[in-house]
Order: structure tokens, then sequence, then C-alpha cells
């Protein structure tokens, strides 16, 4: 059990250490932007690289994950793509292809978010300077959390959380279990239902 464990979270820190990379970045700069800069080139320079480097990061994730059709972290590759795909919804026999709509709508949710995010941060930093950086971190967290709770909880269909749920109480598992179920055991509570039902 404690083998099963230590494999989970060695495969949660293998898969999120990129973001955790660049949460550590961010949070440098931040608290040293915050107590320790005096605006001399040099430590500009080395802030904004260690920006691009958790930047570089963030991309290189999303490009291997997405076989290297999104890219995060620009524009420009963004607003080619989008730039041919409406030159080829200008055909007819274009517009009905569902995948081309979807890239389509994925890159456009892509550009938004972009630009929506980087209006929020400029305003953001007016207000909050260097602070700005904590709540990017913030975010990236919650980013991980739901990836994490969409991967390894809502399909943690292995023997460690069969234990949990059917050997040991455990609060979590048990309102796991209430909310989405196993099928399988669902399927037996229904025919189970429809049983008592039917006599």
């Amino acid at each position: 059990m404690v083998n099963l464990f230590q494999n989970h979270v060695v495969s949660l820190i293998r898969i999120y250490m990129p973001i955790i990379l660049e949460i550590i970045c961010l949070l440098f700069v931040g608290v040293y932007g915050q107590f320790y800069y005096r605006k001399t080139l040099e430590e500009t320079e080395a802030l904004v690289a260690l920006m691009l480097f958790a930047t570089g990061l963030q991309n290189g994730l999303t490009a291997s994950i997405s076989n290297f059709s999104v890219k995060t972290t620009h524009l420009t590759g963004t607003t080619t793509d989008l730039g041919i795909l409406f030159s080829m919804f200008t055909q007819k026999k274009f517009r009905k292809n569902g995948e081309l709509i979807g890239r389509a709508k994925l890159l456009s949710s892509i550009m938004v978010s972009y630009v929506l995010g980087a209006i929020f941060s400029g305003l953001t930093y007016y207000y909050l300077e260097f602070k700005v950086f904590y709540i990017i971190s913030l975010c990236l967290l919650i980013v991980i959390g739901y990836d994490a709770y969409k991967i390894h909880v809502r399909h943690f269909n292995t023997k460690y959380r069969y234990i949990r749920i059917y050997k040991k109480f455990n609060l979590l598992a048990y309102l796991y279990d209430k909310v989405h179920g196993i099928p399988e055991i669902k399927e037996k509570r229904e025919k189970k239902r429809t049983l008592v039902f039917d006599e």
C-alpha cells in the first residue's frame, strides 16, 4: 500500500515538474521583485531571463501534450493557423469539417485567453506590482489541482482506490463514491433496486 502511494506521488511529481518549476521561477521573481529589486540592468535582465525560462517550460509542456499543435506563450503561429483556417472556411466543404471547426475554436479560445490574460496581468501589475506573480502562481496551482482531480481522482480505478473505499473508511473516497460511483457497482445497485420494485 505504501509503495503504491509512493509510486503515485512520484508519478504526480514527474507529470507536473514543468509547472512546478514554472511556479518556483515566478515565485522567485515575485519575492525578489517585491523585497530586493533595485532596478539595475543586471537584475532586470536576470528576472526577464527567468520569466522567459518559465514561459518556455509552459510552452514546451503544452506543445508536447498536444503533439505540437498548441503553443500558449506566443500568438504568431496561432494567428497564422487561424488565418489559414478562416481562408479555408470560405469554401463550403471545409465549413462542415468538424475537425477544422474544433481546431478553429481551440485556437480562438487560446487567442482570447492570451489577450485577456495580458490585459488582466497588466492592470493587476499596475496596482499590485510584483505581488501579481503570487496570483499567477496560485492560478497555476489551481490548474494542477484541477488536472490532478480529473486524472488521478476521477479515474483512480486502481487497487488502492478500491481498498480505500471498500475496506477502510475514507471520507474523500466515500464522497467520491457517492458522487461518481464505480460503473459496475452502480449497475449492481440498479439491478437490486429493480428486483425489489419488481417484487
